[in-house]
């Protein structure tokens, strides 16, 4: 196989191969036209994220284990209440539509516990490797 070699900014090492289809591919690939187009699906780099009260946005801002386990001990616990409140959102969405009366869009604000809590339980290294 062919590799290809590029650098970032950063100066890291990327490899390109290219790989041979089988013959089942080849046949469906030599039949589309010109203007048709493929995805082609390659295999990805497998890496390992620790997980635990530890690496959780809340641990990051607090920096108390007890007190995260805590918190997120109350906000799981009222999971279900503030998932029902975030309803709230489609209503003043519609709202925002002014399919029903406009000043119902404050209800957005009942959304915000649900949206904090999912929040606070994001895995800091998995974040990191997003941004």
């Amino acid at each position: 196989a062919e590799v290809i070699r590029e650098e970032d900014d950063e100066y890291k090492a990327c490899e390109f191969s290219n790989f041979k289809l089988d013959e089942t591919s080849k046949q469906a690939i030599e039949g589309l036209g010109q203007d048709e187009k493929v995805v082609v699906l390659m295999p990805g780099h497998e890496f390992v994220i620790a997980h635990g009260p530890k690496r959780t946005m809340l641990f990051w801002l607090c920096r108390d284990v007890g007190m995260t386990e805590r918190i997120n001990g109350f906000l799981e616990g009222a999971k279900y209440v503030v998932a029902h409140l975030s309803f709230a959102a489609f209503v003043s969405i519609l709202a925002m539509a002014e399919l029903v009366p406009y000043e119902l869009t404050y209800l957005m604000i009942l959304a915000f516990p649900d949206a904090l809590r999912k929040f606070l339980k994001l895995n800091t290294e998995a974040v990191a490797l997003v941004l």
